[in-house]
């Protein structure tokens, strides 16, 4: 703490007057996190390499590095405009000059970086995706999720009434290994598709991936549709499976296809969203947003499959499963406040998906209707 606090005392010697930094603002502690309560768009990022920032990063910093910033940064970065504010104080000066050139205006750094972060009373979370592991772990405590462990649902599988098992990765990690039998039932997709298997309203369902949250979060949309079976989540997904000494499946391909009538599904997905405050707009709207992208952030997400998105989609529309968007907010929406559109064509996966964004924090979130 003692060279921490001599750190500090010589960046303060070096910090110019007024609160500029060289052609560019510095920003406290405390203005940093008067954004959050504020409607202004912004985006904090980190432009340290994975491994550091995997190491200790600010809550809701995306992760955007030096050597990709040219390439990274107007993906993510939405206008000209938008506050964007360098966490790192070693490489703010480098950023600030590679954005100013791409023509971003409002570029500020944090004071003394993430130290100053620190000693300002700021916490520093360790990892990846944490946005969405710490909701899934706020959604267990304030919703009381069920869990079982791995020893259970082996005894449940090996029973005479084995539960539904539904896995809730994308396709390509349900392919790679699974807890046995699981059928793939991706989060963002869970009231899309799950129906298709549940023919029995008593028949108990767990639901799991490789860790924890998105088992939690798929197990939690099918106990706030309203479905009456018993459901519960695996804890610690397939770690734990296999640290209990069981042998997961390999090379699954178990792709749940949705029901053929999707009344059932709109009817869940509408309640869960009208719940939730779920927005929704018209194409001319949509349209109307686009031409105000220049001023005002616009992300539009296509929740469909690749195939279908590939068959033709909005313009401009990014593809990604509803899960990620969920599980890795801060790799899909680095800028803050600004206006996301959810399309599918269905009706279910972009309300339930922005259900759970709303649930999150995240304003300005819209389904295509």
């Amino acid at each position: 703490m003692l060279k921490i606090r001599l750190a500090m005392a010589a960046f303060r010697d070096r910090q110019p007057e007024g609160g500029t930094w060289g052609v560019h603002r510095t920003i406290t502690a405390r203005e940093y996190r008067n954004f959050f309560t504020a409607n202004r768009e912004f985006a904090v990022i980190d432009t340290r390499e994975i491994d550091e920032f995997n190491r200790g990063h600010l809550l809701a910093a995306s992760n955007l590095p030096l050597s990709r910033l040219e390439i990274d940064a107007p993906r993510h970065l939405l206008h000209p405009d938008v506050t964007i504010v360098l966490s790192d104080w070693a490489s703010a000066r480098r950023s600030a000059s590679v954005l100013a050139d791409l023509g971003y205006r409002d570029i500020r750094a944090m004071e003394g970086g993430l130290s100053g972060w620190h000693l300002h009373g700021g916490r520093l979370f360790v990892g990846w995706n944490v946005i969405g592991k710490a909701f899934g772990s706020y959604i267990v405590r304030t919703r009381r999720t069920p869990t079982i462990d791995a020893v259970r649902l082996k005894e449940m599988m090996d029973s005479g009434r084995p539960p539904i098992i539904l896995d809730t990765r994308p396709l390509d990690e349900h392919r790679e290994y699974c807890i046995p039998g699981a059928l793939d039932c991706p989060n963002g997709e869970t009231l899309y598709r799950a129906l298709a298997a549940i023919d029995d309203p008593t028949r108990s369902i767990v639901t799991h991936c490789a860790g924890h949250t998105r088992a939690v979060i798929g197990a939690q949309t099918l106990i706030e549709a309203g479905l009456p079976n018993p459901i519960s989540a695996l804890h610690l997904g397939t770690m734990e499976w296999a640290l209990a000494g069981l042998e997961l499946e390999y090379d699954a391909d178990r792709l749940l296809a949705p029901p053929d009538d999707l009344t059932e599904a709109r009817r869940l997905a509408a309640s869960f969203g009208e719940r939730s405050g779920v927005s929704h707009i018209d194409m001319a709207t949509l349209r109307s947003w686009q031409d105000e992208a220049a001023t005002h952030g616009l992300l539009v997400f296509d929740l469909r499959s690749p195939d279908e998105h590939l068959a033709g989609t909005w313009p401009g529309a990014r593809q990604v499963v509803g899960s990620q968007l969920v599980q890795a907010t801060d790799r899909h929406i680095a800028t803050r406040n600004g206006r996301v559109v959810l399309i599918d064509c269905d009706g279910v996966r972009g309300t339930t998906t922005a259900a759970w964004l709303n649930q999150m924090g995240y304003r300005g979130v819209a389904v295509l209707t």
